[in-house]
């Protein structure tokens, strides 16, 4: 199995240096896949700010209120506000109350937003098909594997924090850090 500067890794490495390698091969493809992105021609999804693709990546999923959003994206009410202001004025979001409890501001994408949010993941497939197009079957094997284990530590990851959150009495069971 070859790195990306075409040598085979030393298999003697410690887990930390492995984990640092790992960490800036991945810094290191973003960056590429963010130049193919830039040069993919979709001028919407780079007109937008990390907060704002962010939210629209939570809004994606279903409607949600101002307040859980913000709870999701870990940010302010404020902050979260003119967030969603800025989509709204684009035409990527709507706000309305929410019919069960008025006092609730229920945001939601609209069909520019998901048209918004449906091409991103288009070009993402597209740039790491291409990027992917040049290993052989044996690396493309070895890369799939990888992403199995790295798929299961999400998942663990996943588990580990809904039980952090979980609910004693009524109250969010924390764990010390």
């Amino acid at each position: 199995m070859l790195t990306g500067n075409g040598e085979t890794p030393p298999s003697s490495h410690d887990r930390s240096t492995l984990v640092g390698d790992i960490l800036a091969q991945l810094d290191l493809i973003m960056r590429n896949l963010k130049h193919r992105f830039h040069k993919s021609g979709d001028v919407e999804i780079f007109d937008l700010s990390m907060a704002q693709f962010r939210a629209i990546c939570c809004l994606e999923e279903r409607p949600v209120n101002m307040s859980k959003l913000a709870e999701s994206l870990g940010v302010s009410l404020p902050s979260t506000t003119g967030v969603i202001d800025r989509l709204v004025e684009r035409g990527l979001v709507s706000r309305h109350e929410d019919p069960e409890d008025r006092r609730l501001v229920v945001c939601e994408l609209t069909s520019k937003g998901q048209e918004v949010a449906a091409s991103f993941y288009e070009a993402d497939h597209a740039i790491t098909e291409a990027m992917l197009a040049s290993l052989s079957l044996e690396d493309l094997r070895v890369v799939h594997q990888a992403f199995l284990l790295m798929s299961q530590g999400a998942a663990q990851l996943r588990e580990a924090m809904a039980q952090e959150t979980a609910t004693v009495a009524g109250q969010p069971l924390r764990r010390a850090p």
